[in-house]
C-alpha cells in the first residue's frame, strides 16, 4: 500500500504531515518505555522519619509539673482568696495521701520546690531534715503536705529550690500616664478583668467542694492552664507607641522568672534516668510547660496522666 502525504505550505512554523507522524510514533514508543509518574515519585515520608523526629527519639530524662493553688494563702497574689480549703481536716489528709500516691507512681528521682534557690536551701535543708528525722509537724502550706510528704515516700534525702528573682527592665515608661500621653485608652480593657475575676471567684469557690484530685486535675486541665495565662495579655498589653512598649515590657519580667524556674529545673538533671517532678503555682505552668515540651533534651509528662479518676 502506498502512503500519500501531501506537504504544508512552507514556513518556519509549519513541518511535513511524514514529521508529524513520525513524531507520534516516536511519543507512542516512548511512553510505553517511560515509567510512570509514580515510579518516579519517592514516597512521601512516614511522620517517624521526618528529620525533625531525629530530635525526639531515645531514651530522655522526664520532667512532670503539678501546677496548685495555695493550701495557705499568704495573700501575695493578685486574686485574694476567701475561702480556705482546711488542709489538716481527717478529710483533707486522706485526700493528700491520695495525690501523695497517685505522684508517687511517676518515680521521680528528685523534686523541685517554688522557693527562692539562692536563699531558701539551706532552710528547707534543715527542715525537712527535721522532718524525716520526727521532729517537724508538717505545717498547712502545699509545699509541706505534697513535697515533703513526697519525699518521704520516696526515701529522697533532700527537696531542691528552684525559684529565683525575674529582671526587669528599668526604664519602662509607667503604664497609664503612657497611655494618655500617647491617647492609647481605646485598648484598655473594660470586659476581661471583670470576667476573669469571676473566673477566680468560682475557683476559690469550687475547691471547698471538690475533692483535692478534682480540683488540682481541673486547674491543670489544658484548657484551664491556656484561658489562665491569657489574662496577662488583654488590655494594656497592647500599650505601645513610638517606640516604646510598656505593655510587653511589663510582662517579660514574668516570663523572664518563669524561664529562670526552668534553667534552675534542668540543671537537677544528671542522666537519662533522672525524673524531676515541680511543685509550683498554677499560674507559672504555661509559660514552663510550653518551654519544656520544646527542649528536645527532655520527654514532658502530663499530670493529668496521674490525676485521673479511677
Amino acid at each position: 500500500m502506498k502512503l500519500f502525504l501531501s506537504p504544508c505550505k512552507m514556513s518556519q512554523y509549519c513541518f511535513p504531515a511524514v514529521c508529524l507522524i513520525g513524531l507520534l510514533f516516536a511519543n507512542t514508543a516512548m511512553a510505553q518505555k517511560a515509567p510512570t509518574l509514580s515510579a518516579q515519585t519517592p514516597a512521601r515520608p512516614s511522620v517517624a522519619s521526618l528529620p525533625w523526629e531525629a530530635l525526639r527519639q531515645g531514651e530522655k530524662p522526664q520532667l512532670m509539673a503539678l501546677g496548685t493553688f495555695h493550701f495557705k494563702d499568704a495573700g501575695k497574689d493578685g486574686y485574694k482568696p476567701r475561702f480556705s480549703v482546711e488542709i489538716l481536716t481527717e478529710k483533707r489528709q486522706k485526700e493528700v495521701e491520695d495525690l501523695v500516691n497517685r505522684l508517687a507512681k511517676f518515680k521521680p528521682t528528685k523534686i523541685a520546690i517554688e522557693w527562692k534557690k539562692e536563699k531558701d536551701q539551706p532552710f528547707v535543708d534543715s527542715l525537712y531534715g527535721e522532718y524525716l528525722a520526727g521532729n517537724y509537724q508538717l505545717g498547712q502550706n502545699e509545699i509541706f503536705q505534697v513535697a515533703f510528704r513526697l519525699g518521704k515516700k520516696l526515701g529522697h534525702k533532700k527537696l531542691y529550690c528552684v525559684d529565683t528573682d525575674a529582671r526587669w527592665f528599668e526604664d519602662v515608661p509607667e503604664s497609664e500616664a503612657f497611655a494618655q500621653k500617647h491617647q492609647l485608652q481605646k485598648y484598655a480593657d473594660t470586659t476581661y478583668n471583670a470576667l476573669y475575676q469571676k473566673l477566680y471567684e468560682t475557683d476559690d469557690s469550687l475547691k471547698t467542694v471538690r475533692t483535692l484530685r478534682e480540683q488540682l486535675a481541673y486547674i491543670n486541665s489544658p484548657e484551664r492552664l491556656q484561658i489562665g495565662h491569657g489574662h496577662y495579655l488583654i488590655g494594656s498589653f497592647k500599650y505601645a507607641a513610638e517606640g516604646e512598649y510598656p505593655g510587653p515590657d511589663n510582662l517579660s519580667g514574668w516570663y523572664n522568672r518563669n524561664l529562670r524556674i526552668l534553667a534552675n529545673v534542668l540543671q537537677l538533671i544528671e542522666n537519662k534516668n533522672d525524673r524531676v517532678f515541680l511543685l509550683i503555682g498554677s499560674g507559672h505552668i504555661p509559660i514552663i510547660k510550653q518551654a519544656a515540651m520544646s527542649s528536645p533534651e527532655i520527654h514532658y509528662k502530663d499530670v493529668n496522666e496521674y490525676l485521673k479518676s479511677e
